[in-house]
């Protein structure tokens, strides 16, 4: 209910900086919702009813904003979620040109963007190097907390590549919860 609306005689009044103005009847209530440039509005029954002022237009645009605000970090995120970047290996890489694409990788999940390793040509004859890169890839940017891996390391042995996400899924089911 909504100023005129309420029928109570009296009515417990929480002005608009949320103070409780105690039990006054309705005409006062009204010339105080007045005075402070908002409108009495009905929160909870009651003998006597609580009523609050609220000034509903500085409620609606704060929360189209804020609205408006997690729209655009929702958007944003989605967008470099859909622009995974991806980065090939050979087993029999140098370690600057390693330790380069590292540094691209971290580089891209410290943006925001997921990162998909790709390990080319692993034979049975290169099989210990493709386990070293697979562990100095994981030492270098899921150990640090950089990227985060669905997989724990021995399963990634098996993976033809690694896919990293920027944002832990402990972080993504957190804001879910939310949501």
């Amino acid at each position: 209910k909504k100023n005129t609306t309420i029928t109570a005689s009296e009515v417990r009044i929480i002005d608009i900086e949320g103070i409780n103005k105690g039990v006054v009847p309705l005409a006062e209530a009204l010339g105080i919702a007045k005075a402070q440039g908002g409108d009495l509005i009905q929160v909870a029954e009651g003998n006597p009813p609580v009523c609050r002022v609220i000034d509903e237009e500085a409620e609606a645009a704060k929360k189209k904003s804020q609205s408006k605000v997690n729209a655009e970090e929702i958007a944003d995120i989605e967008k470099k979620m859909k622009s995974l970047k991806i980065f090939r290996l050979r087993p029999q890489i140098d370690s600057h040109d390693l330790g380069t694409k590292l540094t691209q990788a971290s580089r891209n999940l410290e943006k925001g963007h997921p990162v998909k390793i790709v390990i080319q040509n692993v034979s049975a004859a290169n099989q210990q190097k493709h386990r070293e890169l697979i562990e100095r890839i994981y030492d270098s940017l899921v150990e640090t907390k950089i990227g985060h891996s669905l997989y724990n390391l021995s399963k990634l042995y098996s993976q033809p590549f690694i896919l990293l996400s920027p944002f832990s899924l402990c972080e993504r089911d957190a804001k879910s919860e939310v949501k």
